[in-house]
């Protein structure tokens, strides 16, 4: 999305999105503008390894859909109320007004849905195991107060009859054969 930013307005980049930091330049805005899109696709990420959500993660078409929504409340909440809040709060001389809309926004916050939307099940297929995607579903799992099973996760009742999350550990396989594993109740 930074890419389609510099093509159509690099102002915004280097001023307005380094301006949320008090800094100025192409570099610190673009940073800033990396760092913003890593943490929301994680978060995007996140909210679709709820085990609710997972018959939507094996679709292309059913997460690139769903990253241009994500995209779009981004652009709405994001860069039209928060990212205007924020100029003004940084005492920023340019700060646009609230609401912050338009086309360009939108434009922008669409492509980066479409990509992150897009190559979310690719990535679910090839690390699903990983321990980091392991405990990101672990995380929302708990965040989200769900206890049941996707991927590598197992929801098993205890003998107090409370549920117990376990996740397996990988390359941790006890004297049975079967992983070790770290339960959370």
């Amino acid at each position: 999305m930074g890419l389609v930013i510099v093509s159509t307005n690099t102002p915004t980049l280097r001023l307005a999105i380094a301006g949320l930091y008090a800094q100025q330049g192409l570099l610190a805005g673009w940073t800033a503008h990396v760092a913003h899109g890593t943490l929301f696709g994680l978060l995007f990420a996140v909210f679709l390894a709820d085990p609710t959500l997972e018959s939507m993660s094996q679709s292309r078409w059913r997460t690139a859909i769903a990253g241009v929504v994500y995209g779009l409340m981004l652009a709405l909440v994001g860069a039209g109320l928060i990212m205007p809040m924020w100029l003004n709060a940084m005492a920023f001389s340019a700060a646009p007004a609230i609401p912050y809309i338009t086309v360009d926004t939108l434009m922008w916050h669409v492509v980066y849905g479409t990509v992150i939307g897009g190559v979310y099940p690719f990535l679910v297929k090839r690390w699903h195991r990983t321990l980091v995607f392991e405990l990101t579903l672990m995380w929302s799992g708990l965040f989200l107060n769900r206890r049941t099973p996707a991927f590598g996760l197992s929801s098993l009742a205890g003998e107090s009859g409370r549920e117990v999350l376990t996740v397996p550990r990988p390359g941790s396989e006890g004297p049975s054969g079967e992983p070790e594993a770290y339960t959370h109740t």
